[in-house]
């Protein structure tokens, strides 16, 4: 979640393919070396878990044959094989190689909002599949919210969501009479960092019920959304257990146009005591996530009906 510094629980694919990204050339057998001492420095120095960042820096450098090529190799075919020992070495979804990617925090769109629409019954249904910072963000996030203006119920669509910014809390805000702590987040190096959310600026969305559609692709800070409002007793989450990746995030440059995503610390949620690292959240209605909406928009309503007769 990136929270007005560089940290970020982040999106790592998706939304690229309109962005520049470094090319594709040959790396020499000395810049594979270089780029490889980098990641074992880095790893060690900078990811959270300090007893795993020392076994898997060494690991890596005794595996360093298996990764640097004889001679020249492709960018894509150096950063697989790096990938694949930092997965076995850390199981962090969090940690990874990827090409550089100029401008990767710099909104575009609608900020993440993908679709603001009514559903029969007078049901909200808001889709958002990336998080940005929460300052830009405001607007457009208060103008959908205007549109849902009187939605008896509200349906969040995170299905698609890899993750991002602090833009979360924005939006879990609307749907919170008070501010609440979300989660912490505790750091190997920096102090521990809250993320606070409400109270809403749009008191009516305080007391509507509220779904959160979930998929094995919602990543990141689309999961601290989900399982902060799961673990409040806000919403009820409809869908797939999510991708697991808990572990907040920074981008470390490694040269030859490469960057390393590490984790550089844990979260903490306060009512749980613990995270969704690794596991994943665990959806209340557990449906394949082609069929999460359907499903969900069927809760709505018979919720809504049942309020209306014991009115």
């Amino acid at each position: 979640m990136r929270l007005k510094t560089t940290l970020i629980l982040s999106a790592l694919v998706a939304g690229l393919a309109a962005r520049e990204v470094a090319k594709d050339s040959p790396l020499t057998r000395q810049e594979q070396q270089q780029a490889l001492a980098r990641i074992i420095e880095l790893v060690r120095d900078e990811y959270v878990f300090a007893d795993v960042a020392a076994r898997a820096a060494e690991a890596l450098g005794e595996r360093a044959s298996a990764i640097v090529a004889e001679g020249s190799a492709e960018r894509s075919a150096f950063i697989a094989r790096v990938n694949a020992e930092l997965k076995d070495l850390t199981r962090d979804k969090h940690v990874s190689v990827r090409k550089a990617i100029p401008n990767f925090d710099k909104p575009v769109g609608r900020h993440g909002i993908e679709k603001v629409e009514r559903l029969r019954g007078e049901v909200g249904y808001l889709r958002v599949d990336r998080f940005f910072q929460a300052d830009e963000s405001r607007p457009l996030f208060d103008q959908a919210m205007d549109q849902l203006a009187g939605s008896r119920a509200m349906i969040i669509d995170l299905r698609e969501n890899r993750g991002g910014g602090d833009a979360l809390a924005l939006l879990a805000s609307y749907f919170l009479p008070e501010r609440v702590l979300l989660n912490s987040l505790v750091f190997r190096k920096d102090e521990t960092m809250e993320v606070w959310a409400g109270p809403s600026t749009r008191a009516a969305f305080t007391k509507v019920p509220v779904y959160v559609l979930v998929s094995g692709t919602t990543f990141s800070a689309g999961e601290a959304f989900a399982y902060g409002l799961q673990q409040r007793g806000r919403a009820v989450l409809i869908g797939e257990r999510t991708k697991g990746g808990a572990n907040p995030n920074r981008f470390f440059p490694v040269g030859q146009g490469l960057e390393l995503s590490l984790s550089v610390g844990r979260t903490v949620n306060p009512v749980s005591g613990t995270n969704w690292e690794g596991g994943g959240v665990q959806p209340d209605v557990l449906v394949p996530a082609d069929q999460a909406l359907d499903k969900a928009l069927e809760k709505a309503l018979e919720k809504l009906s049942a309020t209306a007769a014991r009115a």
